[in-house]
């Protein structure tokens, strides 16, 4: 039923489905949560931003994380990422709102 790559969320309780992400965007993804936010890297080293209490899909930013596959799990520190491609491994700095 669900298209490949397609980003779901599913309430833990019920069962249902809250919303759903366009499909096809990629082969794996590796979900990191961070508070408020769910970020998805998916193997093309492409990085989505997304609220976590969002009533439907919608990407807050989008980022590119890496120069080649990223094949490896990334790492959340408390203010830093830590992302391995291909060829090297990466630490993009997070930094925290100010309004919160």
């Amino acid at each position: 039923m669900r298209n490949k790559g397609q980003v779901v969320a599913i309430d833990p309780a019920t069962g249902e489905l809250l919303w759903a992400g366009p499909p096809r965007q990629g082969e794996n993804a590796y979900l990191v949560a961070a508070g408020p936010l769910v970020l998805i890297v998916r193997d093309n080293a492409e990085m989505e931003v997304l609220d976590a209490t969002a009533d439907r899909y919608a990407a807050l930013a989008r980022y590119r994380v890496g120069d080649s596959w990223t094949w490896s799990h990334p790492v959340l520190l408390e203010h830093a990422l830590l992302v391995k491609d291909y060829d090297g491994l990466r630490r993009w700095e997070l930094v925290p709102s100010r309004g919160g």
